[in-house]
């Protein structure tokens, strides 16, 4: 009898220690908390260290199609860490970033188009996307803002140099699709 207690008290402190292992690490990301969310002030001090250690890495620049300007950088594993595109207009500009962290994971997308708006009424906007994810490359938040219209979606295309799975692996690919595949070390 003492066995078989002993066994479903067991089976209970498994199940009990498991349900508390599989609770979330952190709450859910919502409108009200997202700035001062754990997982978002990781990706934000990822970022930022990025651009403080920006001279650790080889800076790679790459040709495009005219009024394009592309670069990425990489670390001593030759894995891409950061990359930015610009791309400018007569009456439009367009910048993309993206931030991978030490394994090539995407963990920050951030996109600002910037143009006059398509009724011509020479009114100039400028729309921003940002969106987070964790290190396993989900996304956890995504945020637009238009100045003067905020909340509006506008970005109803997929976003430029983009893909939902990207990682530092198909780079190269998205590169060539884009129309950029000269390398250039240190450009």
């Amino acid at each position: 009898m003492k066995l078989k207690t002993l066994n479903i008290v067991f089976i209970f402190a498994v199940i009990i220690f498991s349900e508390i292992n599989c609770a979330p690490k952190h709450p859910t990301i919502e409108v009200e908390n997202w700035n001062s969310h754990p997982q978002i002030i990781e990706i934000r001090e990822l970022v930022q260290n990025t651009q403080e250690n920006v001279n650790q890495y080889a800076r790679i620049g790459v040709e495009c199609p005219e009024k394009t300007d592309f670069y990425y950088l990489l670390d001593k594993k030759s894995v891409i860490r950061y990359y930015n595109l610009q791309q400018v207009g007569e009456d439009f500009g367009e910048i993309a970033e993206a931030y991978f962290d030490a394994e090539g994971e995407l963990r920050f997308y951030y996109r600002l188009d910037s143009g006059y708006t398509p009724d011509r009424t020479n009114t100039w906007k400028q729309m921003e996307l940002r969106i987070y994810y964790d290190s396993s490359g989900d996304k956890i938040w995504e945020i637009e803002n238009e100045k003067d219209k905020p909340g509006e979606k506008k970005f109803n295309q997929m976003p430029i140099f983009f893909s939902e799975d990207m990682n530092h692996k198909n780079i190269p690919l998205l590169l060539k699709d884009y129309g950029c595949d000269e390398l250039s070390e240190n450009s």
